[in-house]
Order: C-alpha cells, then structure tokens, then sequence
C-alpha cells in the first residue's frame, strides 16, 4: 500500500529489504547479482515485497530503491522480543550477569552494520533521490563470527562472560557477508562506522538509558515503531517515514497534518 501512495503522490521510494533473501545461496561475499533462495516466512515476504517494488518502478515509471541490510545493530535497539537481534540480547545479559546464548558452534559469521551508517546512507538515498534497477547491499563486507561478538562485549565491558549453547535454529544462514560494490557506485565517499566504535557507542547508550526500554513498548502500543535507531511512523496504511532517532532516548514522531501531503513529520522526545 505504501509503494501505491507514493506512486499517486510522485514520490521517490526507498523499500528495506534484507541480506536474508540470498538464504540458500552459500557463496560469499553476496552481490545483488547473486540467486536468492529465502528459508524463512521472513525472507520471503522481503523478497516478494522487492518484486512489487521493482515491479511498480517498470509498470509506473517511479524512482525506488530497495536496501538490503545486513545485521544493523545501535542504541534503540530491544532486547526485549522474540525476534531481538544477537548485540542487544548479548549486551542486556551480560550487563546482567547472564551467560550469552549462542545458537550452534557460534562459528557462524554475520556482516554488522552500525546505525548511523545505514541511516545517512537512507538519508542520501532520498535528497539525492538515488535509483537502482537492482536492490542494494548496505553492508560493507566485514563479518564476525557470533563468538567474536561475544568477545568483543567481554572486552568492551570489562568483564568475563559465559556462553550457553543451543540448538542451530531452523532457517539460519551460516555465513553472511555483503560485496558493497553497488553500494559505493551509487554513494561514493560512504564511510562505515567501526565494529568496535559502535558497539562502544551502543554499550553507552544501554548503560544510560536503559530504563527507556519501557517507552519503546509503549511507543509500538501508539502505532510507532523505534528499532535499530531508525523510526518510522505509519499513518493508517498511507505512508511511513525514517529518521535517525537521536541517541540521548527514543524519539517519537507524529504527522503535522493529515493524509500524504504532508511535507514532513515533527520529532519529540
């Protein structure tokens, strides 16, 4: 519905997509050339929605672009649900004296990507109304092992950490690494943040902050949704927009006016 409304308005489109559509195809580092293959509902639905984006920019002639992320982790981000991604999980338990559960070996690799990254590239994606025929890697091709993550936050947070192992869960790829060649084609001079100064960042944050978890929930009970540092507001079925939310606590957003013509969209804490 959000690709139609910017279709009727004549506005640019940027679509999220994920690194989890390339599923089965074990080859690395992934290209946007590559065969997908999704194991998961997840994967699939990202896939199907990248078809009907690219599908609306041939029929209409729309400007769009789909984003595959790979693995964005940063302040904001919950621990506290079931789809909660490996970093604020392995930070909210050591914090707390909790052992990390790790799902297999924990050889596992994944490519990270911090938040502020992957919302300036958004952002350039939109002023400069970037278009691609293709989806788009926003990735920068540096994995880690899910280990390796948990030393890292050992060593971040000074202190020792135990590992429970578990069971792989089903529809888990084992590798994920991102080719960014189309990345910096289409965003020269795009600079990642590094691992280990985001995850500094994220710790900071956590340790600050931490009791605003609540008004994230609260946040999703009005109709908001903060993940990752990226906020998006949906308007009934009419539109959505993403901003990085500032790292000093959520912020919540709210339309100015009514319907699509709305230029922009106010941020309050």
């Amino acid at each position: 519905v959000a690709v139609d409304a910017a279709r009727r308005y004549g506005k640019h489109f940027v679509f999220a997509s994920s690194s989890s559509v390339y599923g089965r195809n074990t080859t690395n580092p992934k290209n946007e050339m590559m065969w997908v293959s999704p194991l998961s509902p997840y994967a699939s639905s990202k896939l199907a929605a990248e078809s009907l984006v690219g599908a609306f920019s041939e029929s209409y002639g729309m400007g769009v672009l789909a984003f595959r992320f790979f693995n964005v982790f940063g302040p904001l981000q919950p621990a506290d649900h079931v789809y909660a991604a490996v970093i604020p999980l392995f930070l909210d338990a050591a914090m707390a004296g909790r052992p990390l559960t790790v799902f297999g070996d924990g050889l596992q690799s994944r490519d990270f990507t911090y938040v502020d990254t992957v919302c300036e590239t958004i952002t350039r994606a939109i002023v400069e109304k970037t278009t691609c025929e293709t989806p788009v890697n926003l990735a920068f091709g540096q994995p880690l092992t899910i280990l390796e993550v948990a030393d890292h936050v050992s060593e971040l947070l000074g202190t020792s950490v135990d590992i429970q192992h578990e069971s792989p869960r089903t529809g888990d790829i084992r590798h994920s690494d991102a080719d960014s060649s189309l990345l910096y084609d289409l965003f020269p001079g795009t600079k990642p943040t590094p691992f280990l100064e985001g995850l500094q960042t994220t710790i900071d944050w956590l340790r600050g902050y931490k009791p605003r978890w609540l008004s994230l929930a609260a946040a999703r009970r009005m109709g908001i949704l903060a993940v990752g540092g990226i906020a998006a507001l949906f308007v009934g079925l009419d539109a959505a927009v993403a901003v990085k939310a500032k790292s000093s606590g959520p912020v919540l957003l709210r339309q100015t006016r009514a319907g699509l013509n709305a230029d922009h969209f106010e941020c309050s804490k």
